[in-house]
């Protein structure tokens, strides 16, 4: 199952992403010094295996969607964010789980139109979260966010990593 979501790219006036990095770098340092904590991840029960049959057989669909959740002002796609974002949400609804990356800005949108059951803890925008989602029609029951120890340029903006 595929999905045709292209968007073209916006143009802008030359050195226009610059700037607005620069502010971005300049409040992520700011705010840096007060070194906040990530929020913790709900605690699982292992009572949640006891309710689980096992399988047997079946089919699992899986996805993995960058969303393009960045905010506007540093976003390349020329659609508008919202109503794609909660487009976005409504078409993956198909899936079994899915993994979703550049959800910064845009959660509440990505949510109001989708049908999974669980999802995990939206890590908030940039410069503090990782912009990792998982959306499951399956219990979460173990998960973990994984920093890279590495960065280069803007991507050092936030906590990239994987989950």
């Amino acid at each position: 199952m595929l999905l045709d979501l292209l968007f073209e790219k916006k143009i802008r006036p030359k050195g226009f992403r610059k700037i607005v990095i620069l502010f971005i770098c300049a409040s992520a340092g700011v705010m840096l010094g007060f070194k906040l904590k990530p929020k913790q991840q709900p605690k699982f029960s292992n009572s949640v295996y006891a309710a689980m049959p096992e399988a047997t057989y079946g089919k699992l669909n899986l996805l993995t969607y960058n969303i393009a959740g960045l905010p506007e002002l540093i976003s390349s796609a020329v659609t508008e964010r919202s109503s794609s974002i909660t487009s976005i949400g409504n078409r993956i609804n198909a899936f079994d789980i899915v993994n979703v990356q550049e959800d910064f800005n845009y959660n509440k949108f990505l949510y109001s139109e989708n049908k999974h059951s669980y999802r995990t803890a939206n890590m908030g925008g940039v410069p503090f979260g990782d912009g990792l989602s998982t959306l499951s029609k399956y219990p979460i029951v173990e998960f973990e966010r994984i920093s890279w120890t590495d960065c280069n340029g803007a991507d050092c903006l936030t906590p990239k990593g994987f989950s």
